[in-house]
């Protein structure tokens, strides 16, 4: 019998190998259904399901909801439909931009914050942001992803909303001086030498586009101009070091790497911020403020407790306890087994964390 993934009772056996892009089966032959069972399903997307026709006194149960199965989607979380609903009203202003309209703060002020306030709700989101990313509308993801995740980072320091909320419009509208440039349609990760010059001038013509609007204060402006500067000095555009560089770009700075390497096209690590920020700390060691950088691995890697995760032996294990001695080394337990893992050990490593709906 085919069953939509969202209507899976417990108790009910699958009826045949279920793979996804995975050699083995990312649930067996046999498999009596529970709820890890279903949010591994939903976690690869799986869609439907041939399970055993249970039994009701003997008799099988009605298949009266068959046909809206076979039609019915995937639902999407609460905060997946707010946030895709904010990429795409950001890319309809960078549009406006693009044909010379001037950037309506009050509006971008619209986009942004209501997704801040549903994320205080419900932060674990923030981990798997990347897995709604699209290569064509890369940097409009991009975008509200860094405004968002740099606003939540700065409200667990406990920065006064204010400051939160214009870390918010800072992050959304760093790179909005690239609706004067045509880098918007090449890909970030595929660029010439040329292409590469152009676009460290798009912090220049972010600052241009926003220098003169008053519901801006400086500190704004300022983050948006520097935020690619790094502490080493090794940033640009005017390669500005340690405490020339305002703290919103700190913020900034780390969140916007984060991102880049949290979704890389091409990586294996997508969906996996135990490698992303291990990677992060070493190839951006004394570039990015270390303090601000150990406190953004310990909030979020907090998130990850509970969580679900493939390991590379195509398992499926939860993270029961993170060791504080080295947070991205966790302690996984491999489910429906009592076996408890030091990830990575005997070369297992996470290879993603699974993704469950609201």
């Amino acid at each position: 019998m085919l069953v939509n993934v969202n209507q899976l009772q417990e108790g009910v056996r699958i009826k045949e190998d279920i793979y996804s892009l995975t050699k083995n089966p990312i649930v067996p032959k046999g498999t009596i259904v529970t709820k890890e069972i279903v949010s591994v399903l939903r976690a690869f997307l799986v869609e439907t399901v041939n399970v055993e026709e249970p039994l009701v006194k003997g008799k099988k149960l009605l298949k009266s909801t068959e046909k809206k199965q076979k039609n019915s989607k995937i639902k999407h979380s609460v905060f997946e439909k707010k946030y895709l609903h904010a990429v795409q009203q950001f890319k309809k202003e960078f549009h406006h931009w693009q044909a010379g309209s001037t950037v309506n703060v009050n509006t971008i002020r619209n986009i942004i914050i209501p997704l801040l306030e549903l994320t205080k709700k419900t932060p674990t989101r923030l981990l798997f942001i990347q897995q709604f990313f699209s290569e064509e509308d890369y940097l409009y993801h991009h975008s509200v992803s860094l405004g968002l995740i740099s606003a939540y980072f700065a409200y667990k320091l406990n920065m006064p909303k204010a400051d939160c909320f214009q870390i918010a419009l800072a992050g959304i509208l760093c790179n909005c001086g690239l609706a004067k440039s045509d880098l918007k349609r090449v890909s970030i990760f595929n660029m010439s030498k040329e292409q590469e010059l152009e676009l460290k001038m798009h912090p220049i013509n972010s600052y241009k586009m926003l220098q003169n609007i008053p519901s801006l204060n400086h500190g704004v402006k300022v983050a948006i101009f520097q935020h690619h500067e790094r502490l080493d000095g090794s940033g640009y555009p005017t390669g500005e070091k340690e405490n020339k560089i305002h703290p919103y770009a700190k913020i900034i700075a780390i969140v916007d790497e984060y991102i880049q390497f949290s979704y890389n096209f091409k990586s294996e690590s997508k969906n996996n911020i135990f490698h992303v920020i291990d990677q992060l700390r070493h190839e951006k060691f004394g570039s990015l403020d270390i303090s601000l950088l150990n406190k953004f691995t310990e909030i979020f890697l907090s998130f990850t407790v509970n969580l679900n995760v493939l390991l590379s032996n195509e398992q499926i294990g939860e993270i029961i306890y993170l060791n504080p001695m080295n947070l991205t080394n966790p302690f996984i337990k491999v489910v429906n087994t009592e076996k408890i893992l030091s990830i990575p050990t005997d070369g297992i490593y996470i290879k993603q964390l699974l993704y469950e709906l609201d």
